[in-house]
Formats: structure tokens, sequence, C-alpha cells
């Protein structure tokens, strides 16, 4: 009876009879429709005959951004985007819901209505050209209660953004006085297109129409690429800014966002997180390990912000959230991670955030591919067969006299004579001690009744305990 209706119960093959309307729309038309997975979920969703069918609109609205054209069609028509020789092309496909075999009517309606919305958006194009940026109007614009402006959020982010810059300039090609200048004019007009009457009518292309008034207003092509990926990474599969300079104006507003929201208390629990922080500092997280920049939770976070004048806050409460993050951004065993926390440079923990990425995700790679269990409990005897109490002295090379001893002497002195290329080999030559440890504890008794020869052979374990500290604390780990 529904078949006699033209309804098509199934849903998959609503959806297959689409995608094959769509494939003889693109062999006739010499055209390649762009199939965005969730319209298309949509679509299948709330028809019940579906017709597939090609419209166009006139060249002329070529002039706008793709992004336009694209999210005007879809977003508020529910058509699909077509492409020819990989340029955006003035058609579009709409589903029908009807089983009449003349379609013309339903196209020029169809036609009709993206005219007119079209129109409406060159119109908001034109005359945001014509009016240009206006940034001293961001001072109109509340960031958040208590924490000023969008201006004023823009000097805070304006004066985060040069102190990172500082940090990471070597590894820009570029003279330090013209990344200075960029940076400023991206931050500067970062927020200027929410101004705009084309941002108003269409939320979700801030930073898209910045970029493409940046480059029609003749700024540096990296100001308009920086105000394009401001808010990069959007999700767990977004890419990141594609240069450092744009990175960096990205990490400043995600800081900013943390920071502002962290020293006014409002801070994510639970399932609550109304300004997103946690996406904002899982995007944090991402530039620094996809960048491989230096970020230290301690210092930099309190010189950041101090500089940028924030309100007085316990700042651990920020590097807490940055650690709770790292977990599931990691996707390894939560104890290593502990691990190398507790790793020990210089007898100060680890904060470095590429330091810790880096050794985290280098011990679960060399664990893959290791006899894990047999490695962990070794080097935990290491650490246990240790006092806690116990003051390190310098080892006294002659009272080695069992071959053991002398052979883990020796292999600690060629590994602290190394320079690891990268942290991967460092670990690797770290677990290398396990030979020379299990001939250790084989055949020599450390708590022996001579304090001197006591004391030597817990500093030589001391020494192996410490090459380890400088990646991880091992006996954090539970496998």
């Amino acid at each position: 009876a529904l078949d006699k209706g033209k309804v098509i119960l199934n849903q998959d093959k609503r959806k297959t009879l689409i995608l094959e309307q769509i494939r003889r729309i693109e062999s006739t038309h010499h055209i390649k429709v762009e199939i965005d997975e969730s319209l298309l979920n949509e679509i299948v969703a709330i028809t019940e005959y579906p017709r597939a069918v090609c419209g166009s609109f006139d060249e002329v609205f070529l002039r706008l951004p793709p992004e336009v054209i694209i999210i005007s069609m879809k977003e508020h028509q529910r058509y699909f985007a077509t492409y020819m020789n990989g340029n955006l092309h003035n058609g579009f496909v709409l589903v029908a819901n009807s089983t009449t075999e003349h379609l013309a009517p339903i196209v020029q309606g169809n036609q009709k209505v993206l005219k007119a919305r079209l129109s409406d958006a060159m119109f908001f194009y034109e005359n945001d050209i014509k009016n240009g940026f206006k940034v001293e109007d961001l001072e109109q614009i509340l960031f958040v209660e208590g924490a000023g402006s969008l201006l004023d959020k823009s000097k805070r982010e304006g004066i985060i953004a040069h102190i990172l810059l500082e940090s990471y300039a070597t590894k820009i090609d570029m003279p330090l006085v013209d990344m200075q200048e960029i940076l400023s004019n991206a931050i500067m007009y970062a927020k200027a297109d929410l101004l705009t009457q084309m941002v108003y009518e269409f939320p979700e292309l801030q930073g898209i129409m910045g970029y493409y008034y940046a480059k029609r207003f003749g700024f540096h092509p990296l100001v308009a690429l920086s105000i394009k990926e401001q808010y990069l990474p959007t999700g767990e599969d977004s890419v990141l800014p594609s240069h450092l300079i744009s990175a960096i104006v990205a990490l400043s507003i995600k800081l900013d966002n943390i920071f502002t929201l962290f020293s006014l208390g409002k801070i994510p629990s639970g399932s609550k997180d109304p300004f997103a922080l946690r996406r904002a500092a899982n995007g944090i997280l991402k530039i620094i390990s996809y960048y491989e920049l230096d970020f230290d939770l301690h210092t930099d976070i309190a010189r950041l912000y101090e500089a940028a004048g924030y309100k007085t806050s316990d700042l651990s409460h920020i590097e807490s959230f940055f650690l709770e993050r790292l977990e599931g951004m990691l996707k390894v065993n939560p104890s290593l991670i502990r691990c190398v926390l507790n790793a020990r440079v210089d007898n100060k923990p680890m904060r470095n955030l590429r330091s810790i990425i880096t050794h985290t995700q280098s011990l679960s790679a060399f664990f893959e591919n290791s006899d894990k269990e047999a490695l962990v409990r070794l080097f935990k005897r290491v650490a246990n067969i240790l006092e806690d109490s116990i003051e390190p002295t310098p080892i006294i090379e002659s009272l080695l006299t069992l071959n053991a001893e002398k052979s883990l002497y020796q292999a600690l002195k060629s590994l602290q004579s190394q320079h690891f290329a990268n942290t991967d080999t460092h670990i690797a030559a770290l677990f290398a001690l396990k030979i020379p440890l299990e001939a250790f504890f084989e055949s020599v008794l450390v708590n022996v009744e001579n304090k001197a020869l006591k004391t030597n052979r817990q500093m030589l374990v001391l020494e192996a305990y410490n090459e380890f500290l400088r990646i991880g604390d091992i006996k954090d780990i539970s496998l």
C-alpha cells in the first residue's frame, strides 16, 4: 500500500535513491555535487518520495565568497552545492518531496527563493566593503560581564600574542619587526567582522568573512589568514592553523578565554561548560603539540596572566585544567601521564606541555612493542630499593668491586655521555639498562653491613633511577 502511494518506507533505500539520482545529474551536467553527509541525512529523514533535480542561479553571484553561497544554499534551503573544474558552479541540487513528473515549477520556485537570499547577501557584502573595518566599535560589544568589551579582549590578546612571539620567533623565517606588525594587525582586526552585516546575517561565517574582507582591503596575506584561522581547531577532527603566526593568534584568543573566565570564577564543572573552555584547552594542546612549542604550565601561565592584567586567581586551577585535558587528548594509559608529570629535571617537576606530550607518546609507543610488565617490574624495584630519606653522595668508583656493579656503572656513564636526537631514542637507551640492572640485582647485595659499600651501591641504583626521572617516574605506571 505504501509503495502504491509512493511512500518509500526504508530509510536506506531513500538514501540510495537520492545518491543514484545525484550521480545521474553529475553525469548529465558534467558537474561534481558536494555531498554533505549531515545534510544528506536530514533530507533522507524529511522526504518520503525523494526526487533530486538540478537548478541554477545567476553567475553574477559567484562574486560572493564561496562560503556565503554554500551556507545560503545548505543552511537555509537544503541544497547541495555543485562544482565544475574544481570551482564552485552556479548550480545546485535540490531534493523535492514530490510525485509529479513535472518538476520544473518546483525548480523555478526554489531558484526564485535562492535569488532573493543571494541578492541580500550581495547587498551585505558590498555594503561591508564600502564601510570597511570599524574596530573602534568593538568597544560597544560586551565580551563577558566583568571582563570588559571585545576591544578590551583584543588588547589582552595582543599582549599575550607578542609575548608568545618572543618565545617562538626563531621558528619563523621572517624579520622580527615584520612578524610583530603582522601579529598586531591580525589581533586588532580579528573580531572586526563581527560588526559586519554579513556576519550578523550568517554568524557561522565569523573569521571567514574577515579573511575575505582583509584580502579585499589589501592586508598582508598572513593577517588575512590569521583572521580566518583564529578559531581553529574547532573540534576533534578539525584542521589546525596552517602557519605559526595564525597559530599564535589562535593560542592568544583561547588563552584569553580561559584566563578571563577562570579569573571570574566561571570554571567548567561536570557537564557544564557554557563558554567551551574545554574545547579551547584541547585546541591549545593540539597546536602546541603540532608546532612543537615550548609552553610551561607554571611559569608561562603566570607570566602571561600577570602581563595581561587579569584579576587575581589561583593559577594552579588553570594548570590542573590543562593537565585534565591531556588524558582525553593523548588517549593513552593515564598512569603514563602521571609518570611523566612526576619526572624531575634539575629537581623540578615537568610542566612543559610539549615535553609532557612527547614523553607520554614515546613511552606509550615503546610499551606497545615490549614486555612492559617485566620492564615496569624491574624499574619499580629500582625505585623501591631506595630509602625516601637517602641523601645523594658521589659514587666512589674504587668501591665497585663486582663485575655487575662495574657493568651498571659503565652503562650509566655511557648513557649520560650521549646526546639523544629525540625522546624515542632516549627512552630506548634508558630501558636498555634492563640487562645490567638485572645482572646487578641478581649478583649484588645492596644492604650489606659495610656502610660505605651499602651507600655506594644505593647511589648506583639512585643514579639509574634519576636518569629515568628525566623522562618520568616509572613507579607511577600501572598496567
